[in-house]
């Protein structure tokens, strides 16, 4: 839905219902901040009490006003609001901001309540912002609609919150960084209106160049990575309630590892969303964002210090990070030696020592600038004599001035009083209290998303739903091993050879048409876990072999009192790799159907080296979520093995993707996946499908 906001949040006239003559109530202060700070539209108190109202002329009902207020605020007890927006609506009033609160954050009730008010927006075309807020500024038109005593320069940058307390906070967070904010947006409870709404429209925003996000929940996620996908602002969110909630109930691998957190990072990242852990990282990272245009993919950094200690430290962030320190040629080195003093280092960083002086720190900084090779700079000053960080400042701000598309950060190690000028006076260069906050922040903001979006592609296989349809009629969600390897052989994936036996002489027969070695399995509709039952026998090497094995695995389910489950044996080509992966599939109650490709075997859990991705997912996608590993260098050609055929593999993943949506699949296991040692070849060997 494209929302027409622009009388929303540049109104010409407001409305406020619930406006109030009390001192220090919510009433009282939204209308103290809305006249007051520099408004100049038309405002209108409305509370029945009182025929003036903070030296305005108040007025009983909206009704009774002389034109249709753009905006309408309401600030009355929640039981009176739903009432309140159908006699205005009716009046013609089409925006409405609802500051009460009292509804679905106190339970059923008010969510009831809130679906009432959602549904007549719906019918009656009305935009609502709310319940639960505190309001919103819009700088730009210098409107101060919220209660809160907080506000912060005018700028490039939107801030919608969820949490109305978090908004004051952050503004005045901002207030004291580089960050402009042109408007701070309070949501709520969102029972209409959505972020999704808000991201779209600000997308047609010229003056916005990034969007600030602190979300408690993300309702609608097709539309919001729709909303984000398209956009050409960058967008940094703080998503709260990382802490697991509890891994989602799974009899898979894949679902043990998908927590509520895991499955929100693939998805921000998926919508080229910048997750940030904090609302300082989120500020930093914006402070980059509004002083560069746009933004390098790092690689190289170079630091710049008179001080040794801050700057390891700064190295070793940059280290951990995965960013790389320039390492400058001796002809480059031979330069910074012929103007800086003797017992400077000339490596990376660059230590000037204690006396450096302004000019050092301007022909360092101008001499890497016009170095290509180097993506971004961080200058690093600690006030300890001669120099102060203040003349530093204006030093690093002209050059930055000088050099838009530079990345520069700066760290000025000062008493508070000499930091407090230099944010007043520079305009041009982030400033963070560390080097290690200024390492995060470059490497946040140079993220590069692949934003692509595919849609599914339907895959209908009558064999396959004939046997879907078996196991419905059993009364069953889980599929055999023979079932599941049935249902791989139908996409046409890469399986080894197998085939499923009933007695000894079927399996002798099986077993030399395939070749040996063979694997031996149970297949089973009662029996969830082969291993654990001793249901699994490897490396048969003829028939003597094979017969025993099958007499042990039966002697085995006795021993477990599950013989009676016994529905056949797989006998199965016999395969190894020293390159073990594993694919697999779970339903998040949130964001639906998710992949996770991972490192396989019996590592998959302890090592827990995976990345999930929301489903449908592009090649480009796939790809990206492959690499993502650490364990992914094992996919090259490492120790004289052969480079894994990850045409073949990302070929396989993306059936199995549409295969899952296709079907609607709740679980999917393919452990392992292996790669062969001679060829690079993908071989399926074992899968578990939950229906």
């Amino acid at each position: 839905m494209n929302r027409k906001l622009d009388t929303f949040f540049y109104p010409k006239s407001i409305a406020i219902i619930g406006a109030s003559n009390k001192v220090d109530t919510v009433g009282y202060r939204l209308l103290y901040n809305v006249k007051n700070c520099g408004y100049e539209g038309a405002v209108y108190p409305i509370n029945p009490k009182y025929t003036e109202c903070q030296g305005l002329q108040c007025f009983s009902r909206v009704q009774d006003l002389d034109e249709i207020p753009q905006l309408v605020m309401i600030a009355i007890p929640a039981k009176a609001v739903l009432q309140t927006i159908k006699e205005c609506a009716k009046f013609g009033v089409k925006n409405f901001y609802i500051i009460s609160s009292g509804f679905g954050e106190l339970g059923a009730e008010g969510k009831h309540v809130e679906h009432d008010i959602s549904l007549f927006a719906q019918e009656n075309d009305l935009n609502i912002i709310g319940p639960n807020t505190i309001g919103f500024i819009n700088n730009g038109i210098k409107l101060n609609a919220n209660f809160s005593q907080s506000g912060c320069k005018d700028g490039n940058a939107v801030l919608i919150s969820q949490s109305g307390a978090l908004t004051s906070g952050i503004m005045n967070i901002l207030e004291d960084s580089q960050v402009g904010l042109k408007l701070g947006i309070s949501i709520g409870n969102a029972c209409d209106v959505s972020v999704a709404d808000l991201i779209k429209y600000f997308n047609k925003k010229k003056d916005i160049s990034q969007i600030l996000l602190y979300l408690e929940s993300i309702p609608q996620p097709e539309e919001f990575m729709q909303a984000c996908k398209d956009s050409d602002k960058k967008i940094i969110c703080v998503k709260s309630g990382r802490s697991a909630r509890g891994a989602i109930a799974a009899s898979s691998h894949t679902g043990a590892l998908a927590s509520t957190d895991t499955i929100v990072d693939a998805f921000l990242q998926q919508c080229g969303v910048i997750r940030v852990n904090s609302i300082a990282e989120m500020v930093n990272v914006a402070a980059i964002f509004s002083t560069m245009e746009k933004i390098p993919m790092t690689k190289n950094v170079v630091v710049i210090t008179n001080a040794g200690g801050p700057a390891i430290m700064t190295v070793d962030a940059l280290s951990e990070l995965g960013l790389n320190l320039y390492e400058f040629s001796d002809e480059e080195k031979d330069y910074m030696r012929s103007y800086l003093q003797s017992q400077a280092s000339v490596k990376n960083p660059i230590d000037m020592v204690a006396s450096a002086s302004i000019d050092d720190y301007k022909k360092t900084l101008e001499f890497c600038i016009n170095n290509d090779k180097i993506d971004a700079i961080i200058c690093i000053h600690l006030y300890i004599m001669g120099t102060t960080s203040k003349e530093i400042a204006s030093i690093v701000d002209s050059m930055k001035e000088k050099y838009p598309n530079k990345m520069i950060a700066s760290v000025f190690i000062t008493h508070l009083e000499e930091m407090n000028e230099i944010k007043q006076t520079i305009k041009n260069i982030p400033i963070f209290e560390s080097g290690e906050d200024a390492s995060k922040a470059i490497k946040q903001s140079s993220q590069k998303f692949i934003c692509s979006r595919e849609k599914q592609r339907k895959i209908r296989n009558t064999n396959i739903d004939k046997i879907f349809e078996n196991v419905r009629q059993d009364n069953r969600n889980l599929l055999t091993t023979y079932e599941s390897l049935e249902v791989l052989k139908e996409l046409e994936l890469p399986l080894v050879k197998f085939d499923l036996v009933k007695d000894p002489q079927s399996a002798k027969n099986v077993a030399n048409k395939i070749n040996y070695p063979v694997v031996v399995k149970i297949t089973s509709k009662t029996i969830s876990h082969k291993s654990d039952v001793g249901g699994v026998k490897v490396g048969i090497k003829n028939d003597i072999e094979l017969i025993k094995a099958l007499d042990e695995i039966k002697n085995n389910l006795k021993s477990h009192n599950c013989i009676d489950g016994l529905d056949g044996f797989i006998i199965q080509e016999m395969k190894s790799s020293n390159r073990e992966f594993v694919y697999g599939i779970v339903n998040d109650a949130q964001f639906g159907l998710c992949s996770m490709f991972g490192l396989g075997g019996i590592f998959v859990e302890s090592f827990k080296d995976v990345c999930f991705k929301v489903l449908p997912t592009s090649n480009e996608e796939i790809l990206q979520q492959i690499h993502s590993l650490k364990a992914s260098k094992l996919l090259g050609s490492v120790r004289n093995l052969p480079c894994a055929d990850i045409d073949k593999l990302v070929d396989t993943m993306q059936i199995i993707n549409n295969f899952s949506l296709s079907y609607n699949i709740k679980e999917l296991d393919l452990n392992p996946v292996l790669i062969d040692d001679k060829t690079g070849n993908i071989s399926l060997i074992d899968a578990r499908i939950k229906i």
